[in-house]
């Protein structure tokens, strides 16, 4: 796999990910995103633990209102509204926090993966981002799927970590009652912030990539098209020789009268 690229434009970014000199920091700095993605996804199964416990609770006290037949219709309706409207919530808090962890793990899984390319071949970041996207551009094919499925991956964990903090704030009432929540929105906000930079750095290296790729191109053209004119030009200096030789004012029999 060459998913360790997508994380290389560290190496030359400056910020959050170390400079390009010191090969140990950017080592350094890319753990330590690993393990915010980590601490991320943990947090987010607790916290999904946790939400559920209490969706369960408030499930099961519904359910013991609803079984208390001798109240009136309109009264059980009214008694169960909140209710329902908790449910409705914390199913939301439960799913989008289970698409956070999911998100979170995935990204921890392609951070780790990357460190251990970039540890087994000796390669640098700056290398492995130029070789993945050299590799993309020219064979196309499964490492261009691999390198857009890795840039998605990003995309999503600060999509989904964006989702949960809206979410957050608009149910206030039911999210402030879950336990952790507020830590894991911090922590995701934070991941997703450094994953949103990593992406347009990756994005930004390609774009360079193919302006460079292009330059060459023209210039390769350039280059050709003068060669060719310098050729053409070559050959009507011979073609003008050939007929200059080859008329009456130049027979030996001419000359020699």
């Amino acid at each position: 796999m060459l998913t360790a690229a997508v994380w290389a434009n560290a190496a030359f970014a400056g910020g959050g990910l170390g400079s390009p000199t010191g090969g140990a920091t950017e080592v350094t700095q890319l753990l330590n995103h690993v393990e915010l993605a980590s601490s991320v996804s943990q947090q987010a199964t607790m916290v999904g633990q946790n939400a559920t416990a209490q969706l369960t609770r408030i499930s099961q006290l519904a359910n013991q209102i609803k079984n208390l037949v001798q109240l009136p219709q309109n009264l059980l309706a009214q008694t169960l509204a909140p209710y329902q409207q908790q449910i409705g919530d914390l199913k939301s808090v439960v799913q989008a926090v289970g698409s956070l962890q999911s998100a979170a793990a995935q990204t921890q899984a392609l951070l780790s993966n990357g460190i251990s390319e970039m540890n087994t071949t000796g390669m640098s970041p700056l290398q492995w981002l130029n070789a993945y996207i050299n590799l993309a551009q020219q064979q196309g094919g499964q490492y261009k799927q691999q390198l857009d499925s890795d840039l998605d991956t990003l995309s999503n964990l600060s999509q989904q970590a964006q989702h949960l903090q809206t979410l957050s704030a608009q149910i206030p009432q039911v999210s402030g009652n879950v336990q952790g929540l507020q830590l894991l929105n911090q922590q995701a906000n934070l991941l997703g912030g450094e994953m949103v930079e990593l992406r347009g750095l990756v994005q930004r290296q390609v774009v360079t990539q193919e302006q460079d790729k292009l330059s060459e191109a023209n210039a390769q053209a350039a280059s050709a098209q003068e060669e060719q004119q310098r050729i053409q030009a070559l050959q009507s200096t011979i073609d003008s020789e050939k007929a200059w030789t080859s008329g009456v004012g130049f027979s030996p029999l001419n000359d020699s009268q």
